[in-house]
């Protein structure tokens, strides 16, 4: 079949010998099989996804990715851009929908890219590589394309927030995907649907890491060497109660309810609103169609 062309932006987690530059050697992989072409976009920056947040500023945060969608617009004009990276799809995607919505800072963000001689039309789609497999490429594609299945194999799917919050998959549940636990059969695998089957295949997995992560001798290993614990190591969700860390059992039914308690907590251990630049968003971030409330 003829190969699906992308405007790609890999993102800084990527590069050699980043935490996900193994994870590009698989989608490069992949793609080949699958026969979709991805176009890196030429001299792309980063996200701005930490450093934004941080403290850098809504303005520079959204304008930084702007300046990737423009130079995708400039080198790849008609292609979608694609992302691997759940933070870099994330706010690429909430950059081009908040500046559609805000002319005042889309008028702002162009006039700090005509330093560059850019200019943002923001007419490009912006997807995550789950949508083009999903949406574009198909699952019966994908199963025919499949040389080693996953047979006998049983996987907890976790599909994790950014990338199903707040735009989502098309026809997929907000609260409760189904799509990777689509994919994983696909492969040949057998997935494990629902919460009360994924509940207790998790906190087991989690029960494990923490009983190597963290010895009884009160050290901490860290990549293959021990060492002492210190102070930062206490992240603030350790104050969470442990009936609010793991996903819901018979015992626990009301996720949204622990949910909202956890955070709550990580809200007042921080003294604040976590993300402040939230209080500014469009109708994209909360009024998606088919967003499911409680």
């Amino acid at each position: 079949m003829a190969k699906r062309e992308y405007a790609f932006y890999p993102g800084c987690s990527s590069q050699k010998g980043a935490s996900s530059s193994n994870l590009m050697t698989s989608v490069r992989t992949m793609c080949e099989e699958l026969d979709i072409q991805l176009n890196e976009i030429p001299d792309w920056n980063c996200c701005a996804a930490s450093i934004g947040y941080a403290g850098g500023g809504e303005l520079p945060r959204l304008t930084l990715s702007a300046r990737n969608i423009v130079l995708s617009e400039k080198y790849h004009a008609g292609q979608d851009l694609v992302a691997t990276c759940a933070a870099c799809w994330l706010s690429t995607r909430e950059a081009a929908e908040r500046l559609e919505e805000d002319k005042n800072l889309m008028a702002e963000a162009n006039q700090a890219l005509a330093e560059a001689d850019l200019e943002l039309k923001n007419q490009t789609p912006i997807k995550h590589m789950v949508e083009v497999l999903i949406e574009d490429i198909g699952y019966e594609t994908i199963g025919k394309k499949v040389k080693k299945p996953l047979e006998s194999i049983k996987i907890a799917g976790y599909v994790g927030c950014q990338t199903n919050r707040p735009f989502g998959i098309v026809g997929e549940s907000f609260e409760n995907p189904v799509y990777l636990d689509k994919m994983i059969d696909t492969l040949g695998g057998e997935s494990i649907p629902g919460y009360e089957k994924k509940g207790p295949v998790l906190r087991r997995g989690a029960r494990l890491l923490r009983a190597r992560e963290i010895p009884g001798d009160g050290q901490r290993h860290h990549r293959g060497r021990l060492r002492p614990r210190r102070r930062h190591d206490r992240h603030p969700l350790s104050r969470v109660p442990d009936e609010c860390r793991g996903l819901p059992g018979p015992d626990q039914p009301d996720l949204l309810h622990q949910i909202r308690h956890a955070g709550g907590l990580l809200l007042e251990s921080h003294g604040g609103d976590l993300w402040p630049q939230r209080q500014r968003r469009g109708p994209g971030w909360a009024d998606h169609p088919g967003q499911e409330t409680g």
